[in-house]
């Protein structure tokens, strides 16, 4: 029981020093300054409230200079200490009464106040005060209502459109908690956009109500055609200031759903292979400075700015003549922010360019076309001429030896294979020679027949170190030799199409992989293997 007592003690202890003992400080912690209602009637008296968290009872009482109209009056200071939700808060609050007296539009300053030698300030409040309430309402009335706006009714398919959404009060203290339910969007690309609006105050039936921002929405339309979207609810909570215990509960706002039409856009002046961009842009190009090894990437960034359709905007078009050049364009990343009722901002696209030829070459241009909504009129803008030079790389340009067991030997020891096969060519040239006058059809058949046992032979033996090489995982080396394979069946008109279609197939998924900013991972590779083994070449 002595245990049971000193413990109820202790606690009792800890609380009460923690509720009723401050600890000096040398600066105040958070400071806020709220009012129990932003808008009154005339006769009415609300309250305002200066929390200042960490703070002891010699905060000294800051002066309220007088408001035509407000009778504002000190109602004292209090030692709080809370804890809901999860939050603490610690502290002194200063209490004043303010009784509304004519309507009007009113601003409280900020309040400048002194604890432990330092001066604080807090923010400055406005306050409408009407004759009556909205409708006739009193200063015992609540009025919460929904507000939807649209930038625009009519727009074209890809053209952005905000839906912006409001809370209308008048009467008690009330408080956006959460989005319900999401807006309709049927036939629209959404996204929630942040948006910092002011609140502002509008007339409502010979009366004022607080309007509030509490969201906007971006719509991009896919789809032609009479759409209805927006809606949606949000839940709220509010403060019953007549209640001698200000009770609070929460309510449901709900949303009207807005019409709007959705227009094609023109085929007059379309360009060819038009990609779906709107809006009014510039581009800039960024090109990675320096030579660039072949089968190596030169870096590029091309960045789109200006207003329009961030969200789905198409990627750049690389246009070139140049069959040597790949272009591999990563998906852009948007950096945008509202500007009035459209989107202002830039989308980066990183480009890799793969060069498959060594030396000078001009690489090609990048093309964007859009439909400017504001002229009427399809454009095009295009980035300046890529040049590069492209330095040998020995690794990179392998040739394959038929006939022999390794390909893409060093120099010297294909001086000695060609030494050797010069003396063996003479040796070769007149034993045949000889037969020749014997059976000269027999030997021409023959020797075709070897020579193509020999080409069958190289692409064997080049299949078996691709094989080798996702085996070991190694794929710089899977790269080379793939590309070696392609190039080489690609100029043998003896090669099987069928197999020469799938090899391209695995090639191409190998470059945008390593080029498109993706992982090559293990399954990639297994699967690669398990084409290769399968493909079999005449």
């Amino acid at each position: 029981m002595l245990k049971k007592t000193g413990r109820f003690y202790f606690i009792f202890a800890v609380l009460f020093f923690g509720v009723f003992s401050l600890p000096r400080l040398t600066a105040a912690g958070n400071i806020s300054a709220e009012l129990s209602n932003k808008t009154a009637v005339v006769g009415e008296t609300i309250k305002l409230t200066i929390s200042i968290e960490g703070a002891g009872l010699g905060v000294e009482k800051p002066s309220v200079p007088a408001i035509d109209g407000l009778n504002i009056a000190f109602s004292g200071t209090s030692r709080i200490f809370r804890y809901i939700n999860g939050k603490s808060f610690n502290g002194t609050t200063l209490t004043y009464s303010i009784t509304a007296l004519k309507e009007g539009r009113y601003s409280i300053p900020a309040l400048v106040f002194k604890y432990d030698k330092n001066t604080y300030s807090t923010e400055a409040l406005s306050l409408s005060v009407s004759k009556r309430g909205a409708a006739g309402a009193s200063a015992d009335t609540q009025i919460i209502k929904s507000l939807c706006s649209a930038s625009a009714f009519e727009v074209f398919v890809g053209e952005p459109l905000l839906l912006r959404y409001y809370m209308c009060t008048f009467g008690s203290s009330v408080k956006f908690d959460q989005i319900e339910k999401i807006p309709e969007s049927s036939g629209f690309m959404i996204k929630q956009i942040d948006e910092q609006i002011p609140n502002a105050f509008i007339k409502d039936e010979g009366g004022e109500l607080l309007k509030e921002h509490l969201y906007t929405f971006i719509f991009i339309p896919a789809e032609v055609g009479e759409k209805s979207i927006g809606g949606g609810s949000v839940i709220f909570t509010s403060q019953d200031n007549q209640n001698f215990f200000n009770f609070n509960r929460q309510g449901r706002l709900i949303f009207d759903k807005l019409h709007i039409k959705v227009k094609a856009l023109p085929q007059d002046g379309r360009p060819p292979d038009f990609t779906g961009n709107v809006g009014n842009f510039a581009m800039k190009t960024e090109i990675s400075p320096g030579d660039v090894k072949i089968f190596d990437e030169k870096k590029v960034t091309i960045t789109i700015q200006g207003r329009g359709n961030f969200l789905s905007a198409a990627k750049p078009v690389f246009v070139s003549s140049n069959s040597e050049v790949k272009a591999f364009i990563l998906d852009g990343k948007p950096d945008f922010t509202v500007d009035e009722d459209s989107l202002s901002g830039k989308i980066d696209f990183e480009v890799s360019l793969v060069p498959e030829k060594s030396g000078e070459m001009e690489a090609g241009c990048f093309r964007f076309d859009f439909y400017d909504t504001v002229s009427k009129t399809y454009k095009t803008i295009e980035s300046e001429l890529i040049k590069m030079n492209v330095t040998g790389d020995a690794d990179a340009q392998e040739t394959i030896e038929f006939g022999t067991e390794k390909s893409g030997a060093n120099w010297p020891v294909r001086f000695a294979i060609a030494l050797i096969l010069v003396v063996l060519g003479g040796i070769v040239f007149f034993i045949l020679k000889e037969r020749n006058r014997y059976d000269k059809p027999a030997a021409r058949g023959a020797f075709e027949n070897n020579a193509s046992e020999q080409k069958i032979a190289g692409y064997e033996q080049l299949k078996r170190e691709m094989i080798t090489a996702l085996l070991k995982r190694d794929v710089d080396s899977f790269f080379r030799k793939i590309d070696l394979f392609y190039r080489a069946a690609r100029s043998d008109e003896s090669f099987a199409k069928s197999e020469l279609d799938t090899i391209a197939a695995v090639r191409d998924e190998m470059y945008s992989l390593r080029f498109g900013g993706g992982s090559i991972s293990d399954e990639a590779m297994d699967k690669w293997l398990r084409i290769l083994k399968s493909a079999q070449p005449e």
